[in-house]
This record gives structure tokens, sequence and C-alpha cells, in this order.
């Protein structure tokens, strides 16, 4: 099966809304765990893997409204 360019393109900003909300979600997390002395550093590990996730989603989806003309 493949997919079309528009497709791909709706699904990568489907994919980064989710990884937004989860990007809010984990600064939400990392904020608690400050308030409670608690180590924030697999926390923090984590916020940076979704931002670096975040980067990559938006490369893909500059290159796919690239290829649909946008």
């Amino acid at each position: 099966m493949t997919w079309s360019a528009a497709y791909e393109l709706a699904l990568t900003k489907r994919y980064i809304a989710e990884k937004e909300r989860f990007q809010i979600a984990q600064l939400a997390r990392i904020a608690d765990q400050m308030r409670h002395g608690q180590d924030t550093a697999a926390a923090e590990q984590a916020l940076r893997d979704i931002e670096v996730h975040l980067t990559l989603l938006r490369a893909q989806r500059t290159a796919l409204g690239a290829l649909q003309g946008y």
C-alpha cells in the first residue's frame, strides 16, 4: 500500500500535535517534580527526546509540504 504525500502530510501534522501535547505534559511533570524536590534528570531527558522528535517531524512536514507545492 502506498500513501499519498497528502496523507503523509496529514499524519505528520497529527503526530506533531500529539508530540506537542506530550511536550506540554512533560514540562508540567518537570515543574511538579521540582516543586517536590525530586530529581528531574529522567524527565528532562524525556523532554529532550520529545524535542528531537518534534524537530524531525517538523522537517518531515516541511519536506512533504514542498512536495505538495505549499
